[in-house]
């Protein structure tokens, strides 16, 4: 039996629900990293989209724009492979930095950061009380980030308790990684989970 894929196929979807654009037929270049801890890296991608119409680039103008890509091959489907926002755009939108000329081709250039918005833009201001867990504090943090569903946790150092209570305060990264040195945990959002 023959199980070599063919006909490679993709999907790359910019933007919100309500101006969301899909790209499905350009040629283009993706890398993706994925680490089992954000606590030292976090999960990354970076797209290169060759020849993007002007109103296409336009769309990505705004901040942080979101973005999805899925790969597969035709006979399968799609799968989502990353899922994050744009980084690399500047406050006058496209630049040379964003999209530059090789040869006869536009290329345009996506950084793309998962959560980066939730994990750096937002802000939790708790204290948990006394008695509690490591995992409670945890699940606060949650709250703060629009887009993480429930968490998954294991392991025994969440379930330590905090005699004297947890000030968790700062961005929702910089609360996950305080916890991570303290009480010796890895942490990662992955499709939309932490």
């Amino acid at each position: 039996m023959n199980n070599k894929q063919f006909n490679r196929i993709y999907s790359l979807i910019v933007g919100t629900k309500e101006d969301a654009i899909e790209i499905n037929n350009l040629h283009i270049k993706f890398d993706v990293l994925k680490t089992s801890s954000n606590k030292d890296k976090k999960n990354s991608a970076q797209v290169e989209i060759y020849n993007l119409s002007a109103d296409r680039r336009k769309a990505l103008e705004q901040p942080y724009v979101q973005v999805r890509l899925q790969v597969g091959y035709a006979p399968t489907g799609l799968v989502t492979l990353f899922t994050g926002q744009v980084i690399n755009i500047s406050t006058s939108g496209i630049t040379p930095y964003l999209t530059a000329r090789r040869g006869a081709d536009l290329v345009t250039r996506l950084d793309i950061d998962e959560f980066y918005t939730e994990l750096n833009a937002k802000s939790v201001g708790r204290i948990v009380p006394e008695g509690r867990k490591v995992k409670d504090v945890i699940e606060e943090v949650v709250k703060s980030m629009e887009g993480v569903v429930p968490t998954r946790m294991n392991g025994n150092n969440i379930n330590t308790t905090l005699p004297d209570g947890y000030p968790a305060s700062g961005s929702p990264r910089q609360v996950l990684d305080a916890l991570s040195k303290e009480y010796e945990i890895d942490w990662q959002i992955d499709d939309s989970v932490l």
